[in-house]
């Protein structure tokens, strides 16, 4: 579910909310696993399917790993969310997970908090845990977040 959440968020603004709810309910579930939870489960999983599916993104080839990591940083600063989310997708391929994951945390620290009101950071500090279990839609879907706030 906290998959879909972050894939969904790569195409949609308006997806962030239900993404770190979705987030916050996996980490809640990872120590307490009694029923009172399963609301919890089931709003977030209604919250996601409000939201519409993005048009599939293809990864961008990354040859070169720094020269990759140069275009991410361009799209971001640039506004472009999709194009960015392409490049995290490559580079997840590419490098190293934890490496991506400093670098687009870098990205989340640099830029004034009030712009959204922490929920950048707030995602970014729950895409790079999540990014150990799915790194593909958790960067990707971070990488979009942060162009969106760049660029707008």
């Amino acid at each position: 579910m906290a998959a879909t959440a972050a894939e969904r968020l790569i195409g949609e603004p308006r997806a962030l909310e239900p993404a770190l709810f979705a987030l916050a309910v996996r980490f809640v579930l990872g120590f307490s696993r009694t029923a009172t939870h399963t609301l919890a489960v089931l709003q977030a999983a209604r919250g996601i399917a409000k939201v519409r599916a993005p048009e599939p993104l293809a990864p961008s080839r990354v040859s070169d790993v720094e020269a990759g990591f140069g275009d991410l940083d361009r799209a971001i600063a640039a506004g472009n969310p999709r194009e960015a989310a392409r490049l995290a997708l490559g580079l997840v391929d590419a490098a190293e997970v934890d490496g991506i994951a400093r670098r687009l945390v870098g990205h989340a620290e640099r830029a004034d908090a009030t712009a959204d009101r922490g929920a950048r950071l707030q995602y970014a500090a729950w895409a790079t845990e999540f990014a150990k279990v799915a790194p593909a839609p958790s960067l990707a879907s971070l990488a979009a977040v942060l162009a969106r706030v760049s660029g707008g």
